[in-house]
């Protein structure tokens, strides 16, 4: 047998497991640290389409107060035997209880390979970064191999020690978002979908659209600067182009992108950036940062440097030509089909935990 440790259940995440599960020929039990949190709340339903033994860890967790982004960690109250299985999966950044798990993993001999989208020692609680690096290079340098999900986060886990590092790239059910369509008119209906945090940049396309016309900007989600994001939206006038929608159920997000021409992910950091994939599927191109793992699919016209308002901009005009939205969207789809489906993701681990 073969077990996977990860943190909760989601609607990108239940169909990887049924993958592996399947690749393993149902040799896979999966422990999820708990059923859900108020950051993602109602995604355990996604387990009612689990096709693998699962159950959830004793934990106990403690909500960090961070004035911008506050959070929360899982400490473990009790791990079962690592001994009864062959090899073990630990999703994560490093988290307290997943430093638990790979600590007792080694002391009972199991080897253990590391799941993560990590890309930087960079997070909401900077105080941490001496913590992580000391972490991530004690467990990476230690692992069987660290499995990534873009080129990003294996550039990171290079630089942390890893002896052997490997790209699945995270999927999910493709079907839920694929939509066919084409492109016409100069109008731009511009989307963004994210928790309203500082990571997030928001500020850096409120003021990029408020230097043009002929758009109207859209944003989904909730967080603590939603204030803040409304002040700005009247201070810059743009407060008759833009509406917030608040936070959106995950089942209406494919509609949500069908009906815009552009979605503009202006993070400082992404692990990955689901709402990438899911918007060029949806056939909506996508303008984002260069420090997105899911920069990957995107057309390399469309990427800019952090914080660059002006070349934000520019690359929102040059999405005003449909014909560039139409190539956006064929390259992006062409490179998710390719190489991010969940049977190629359940391949990789595999190829890892077998051989």
């Amino acid at each position: 047998m073969y077990a996977f440790f990860t943190n909760i259940p989601t609607p990108q995440k239940v169909p990887l497991l049924n993958a592996l599960n399947e690749a393993l020929n149902n040799r896979l039990v999966v422990f999820f640290f708990a059923e859900e949190v108020e950051k993602r709340k109602g995604w355990s339903h996604s387990l009612k389409e689990a096709r693998f033994d699962y159950h959830f860890l004793e934990s106990r967790r403690f909500d960090i107060n961070h004035p911008v982004d506050p959070g929360y960690i899982f400490l473990p109250s009790r791990l079962p035997s690592m001994k009864q299985f062959k090899r073990i999966v630990v999703s994560g950044g490093i988290s307290p209880m997943e430093v638990g798990i790979v600590l007792k993993a080694m002391g009972e001999g199991t080897e253990f390979v590391v799941w993560t989208g990590a890309v930087s020692l960079r997070g909401a609680y900077t105080f941490l970064m001496p913590i992580r690096y000391i972490l991530r290079k004690f467990i990476y340098s230690r692992a069987r191999a660290v499995v990534v999900p873009n080129t990003l986060a294996r550039e990171h886990a290079l630089r942390m020690g890893a002896r052997r590092v490997e790209i699945a790239y995270t999927s999910f059910d493709l079907s839920k978002f694929e939509w066919e369509r084409k492109h016409k008119g100069t109008f731009l209906r511009i989307l963004f979908i994210g928790r309203l945090v500082k990571v997030k940049r928001i500020f850096d396309l409120l003021k990029a659209v408020s230097s043009i016309d002929n758009y109207r900007l859209t944003i989904v989600g909730k967080g603590p600067l939603e204030k803040e994001i409304l002040r700005a939206i009247h201070e810059l006038g743009i407060d008759r182009y833009t509406a917030l929608l608040g936070e959106v159920p995950y089942e209406q997000i494919p509609e949500i992108y069908r009906q815009h021409d552009l979605l503009i992910l202006p993070s400082e950091m992404e692990v990955h950036g689901f709402v990438i994939m899911e918007s060029l599927l949806s056939s909506t191109p996508v303008i984002s940062t260069n420090m997105v793992g899911a920069r990957d699919f995107v057309i390399p016209r469309a990427i800019y440097p952090v914080g660059h308002i002006e070349e934000l901009r520019k690359r929102i005009e040059w999405m005003r030509n449909p014909e560039n939205r139409n190539r956006a969207v064929e390259y992006g789809k062409r490179l998710i089909r390719e190489k991010a489906t969940p049977e190629r993701w359940a391949e990789v681990f595999r190829r890892v935990l077998l051989e």
